[in-house]
Order: structure tokens, then sequence, then C-alpha cells
């Protein structure tokens, strides 16, 4: 019933997943399955049917199965931009490189901006093909439809191989186009620290510090701490909670070191990127901490 009153395909797989995570709970996945696919056996040209069944598979955690049903939903949804972006990341994923980028070309026509010209270029970086794929994010980066989310998603990729030179040289211009961006003002800066210099580092993070505006689309909220860590600030001597959070903040803004020695980047990305301007100035500030504390060594 709740798929059936939802009045919107959002409305819909929000229904799936509820229905999903309950048929987990209770080890009932595979019948709530069986009833979506008989459901898509009657009703063929519905795209959406196929989604509920991902979505169902993508809780019993089926990637392999819910990579298939989105490829039948897409079978239906040919110009479906976004649909087809989340096939290729998951073909990429499950090591299908080649699908993955025929799947991103064959919807790259349909995209009006440049996000899926800069994943095939990602991709190609990814997979052994990074000066090609370097030379076609230069050209997109050139672009005035070039969004900064997906210039700080070109910059982690560029993180993450090393490349910290040529961060440099793609963040700079659009940190001077975009002087309130502060995830990208913190990713120029990490590349000046990683490329040793310390005093450009210390101006760019510094200059992040003090950045007070927020982001389109951020939460204009200050990160509050938990109700522990209230009641601790309260309970411990002075100045021992300050030391944890510093601890913490310095074990955040350096993660991107332990993930390189492991070899493994977070799923969010290789650099952590603040969520909004109050943790872009305690990421900017715990770089600060350390440089300054490595200078005065």
């Amino acid at each position: 019933k709740l798929y059936e009153q939802a009045e919107d395909e959002t409305g819909k797989l929000r229904s799936v997943k509820l229905l999903a995570e309950a048929a987990l709970s209770r080890g009932e996945t595979e019948g709530l399955t069986a009833r979506f696919r008989e459901r898509q056996k009657n009703n063929r040209a519905d795209p959406v049917l196929w989604l509920a069944i991902a979505t169902i598979l993508e809780v019993a955690n089926k990637e392999a199965e819910q990579l298939a049903a989105l490829i039948e939903a897409a079978r239906l949804k040919p110009t479906d931009v976004q649909l087809a972006h989340q096939i290729a990341r998951m073909q990429e994923e499950q090591g299908q490189v080649a699908q993955a980028r025929l799947t991103l070309e064959r919807i790259a026509a349909t995209d009006t901006t440049t996000r899926t010209r800069t994943l095939m270029a990602l991709m190609a970086v990814r997979n052994g093909d990074a000066e090609k794929g370097y030379e076609a994010l230069a050209q997109l980066a050139g672009g005035s439809t070039m969004d900064a989310r997906d210039a700080e998603i070109i910059a982690d990729t560029m993180a993450a191989n090393g490349d910290w030179e040529r961060l440099v040289t793609f963040v700079q211009p659009l940190v001077v186009k975009l002087p309130n961006d502060y995830r990208l003002g913190y990713q120029l800066a990490v590349a000046f620290e990683e490329n040793n210099d310390r005093e450009a580092a210390l101006r760019e993070f510094t200059r992040v510090a003090f950045i007070k505006t927020e982001l389109p689309g951020f939460p204009k909220v200050k990160s509050g701490g938990t109700p522990w860590y209230q009641q601790a600030y309260d309970s411990y001597p002075p100045g021992a909670m300050d030391c944890m959070r510093l601890s913490n903040d310095l074990y955040q803004a350096y993660q991107h070191r332990r993930q390189r020695s492991m070899s493994q980047m977070t799923k969010g990305g290789f650099l952590p990127l603040a969520g909004n301007v109050e943790d872009g100035r305690v990421l900017a500030l715990a770089h600060l901490y350390r440089l300054a504390t490595e200078m005065g060594d």
C-alpha cells in the first residue's frame, strides 16, 4: 500500500526502501523481491518497478543483482543521465571498466552539462590513462559551465594520485575566481603543504580559516557537540577536552596521509572536505597548528 499510495517516483522508491529494510530485518527479502518482480512482469513498460527492485537489492547488499536491475530500468529510461552515472559507477566498482566507459559514452550526448565528460575523464585517470584524462579535465576546467563541486572531485582525484603540482595548477585559478569556496581553498592549501611549500600553505590555510560565507546549498549551521561531549567538557579537567578535540581535528586533517600508506581511499573521497564553513575553519586551523609546530622545530 505504501508503494501504491506514493504520488511520484521519489515517494515510491522511498516507500520501497522502508519495505526493504523491514523485510531484511525479518529475513523476507526474497519474498519482497519476488513480489516486485511479479509486478514488473505485469507492467513491463514501467521503469520505476525495476528501480524498486534495485532498491530492495541495494538494501540487501546484492550489488551484482542491483546493477542488473538498474540496467533494465535504463533500457526504459535511456535519457536519464543520473541513472546512467549510477550504473557506470557500479560497473567500474565491479571491475567492468569497459562497460562503464560505454555507459558514459552513450549518455554523453544527452547530458547538457560537463558532468558526464568529467566522469569519463576521471575514469581514464583511475584506469591507467592519466595523461588523456588530465588533458580532457584541463579542457573542461576552462569551460564556463564547470561546476565547483565537479572541480573538487577532479582535484580529489589528483590528490589521490599524488599529483600535487597538477592540483595547484588546476585549483589555483578557481580559488581566485571563487575566493569564498572554502572546500577548493582547503584542497589548494593541502597541495601546497604536500609540495613542501609551507609559506604558501600557511597563507592559504589562514585565508580559509577567515572565510565566513557559507556555500550555496550547504547548511548554515555550526556543527554542534554531542550530549556526551557537552557533559564530558564539564567533568574533565580544564583544557582536557580541548586537547582531545585538537587531537581529533588533526586526525581528520591528515587522514589522507594514512590512507596513502594503506593504499586505500574513504568512500567520500581522498581529502576530507568540510560540510559547512565552520568545519572548514576547524580543518584549516588543525593544519595551521601542525605547520606552526613543525616550523618552530
